[in-house]
């Protein structure tokens, strides 16, 4: 059944999470993904080609780096395509991912922990993403994150799949700031009711460059 997706797939993931930030209060952040994805019987190979985030808050921003979004490795993962009624359901479980440490040890606390990797080569620990927040001012976070995401949705006709993202296994850990304001541990907490996926068929012949959903 999974042979009704072959081919080349543009995959944008949006995961919404919940942010509790000092003296700014709660805020939701949709961490936003663009992935060129091609599909072969039951497994789904992708890279992410973008990455960059939205806050609802307006007064926070938060940069990623072009480096940050080239260090994302290319992941395969099996995929289910099943009848559901009058429907097709996809589901798809991605392998746990981390970022800016070594997988294979606990998540550090600090820049100088075992395990911390320069992610994008910038000589900077963890992964590197800039942030302005008012009051706080700007600059270089340096963090470490993990987690893994699972998505459930529809084939909705032959050149598209939607549905929901389930975040598991999330943890998110600053492991350090240039600027020693921004250095702090807020609590995220990931809404899936609000995370949400769509892919569309795209030319078997495209690159990251010719997505339609690049910014």
């Amino acid at each position: 059944m999974s042979s009704t997706l072959d081919g080349v797939w543009q995959v944008l993931l949006t995961v919404v999470t919940a942010t509790q930030l000092p003296i700014l209060g709660d805020s939701r952040t949709s961490s936003i993904s663009l992935a060129l994805a091609r599909i072969d019987g039951d497994v789904q190979t992708q890279r992410i080609c973008d990455s960059w985030m939205k806050d609802r808050n307006p007064l926070a921003q938060v940069i990623i780096p072009a480096a940050f979004n080239a260090a994302f490795p290319t992941e395969s993962f099996p995929i289910q395509v099943t009848v559901d009624g009058e429907r097709l359901a996809y589901h798809a479980a991605q392998a746990k991912l981390a970022v800016g440490f070594n997988a294979a040890g606990a998540m550090p606390q600090r820049v100088g922990d075992p395990g911390v990797l320069d992610w994008e080569g910038d000589g900077r620990p963890g992964a590197t993403v800039r942030v302005k927040v008012p009051i706080a001012g700007e600059g270089e976070v340096w963090m470490a994150q993990v987690g893994r995401t699972v998505l459930d949705g529809f084939v909705v006709s032959a050149d598209r799949v939607e549905g929901r993202v389930t975040t598991l296994d999330y943890a998110q850990r600053t492991l350090g700031a240039s600027n020693r304001l921004l250095d702090v541990n807020p609590v995220v907490r990931p809404e899936d009711a609000l995370s949400t996926f769509v892919m569309t068929r795209v030319a078997a012949n495209s690159t990251c460059a010719t997505l339609p959903g690049r910014r």
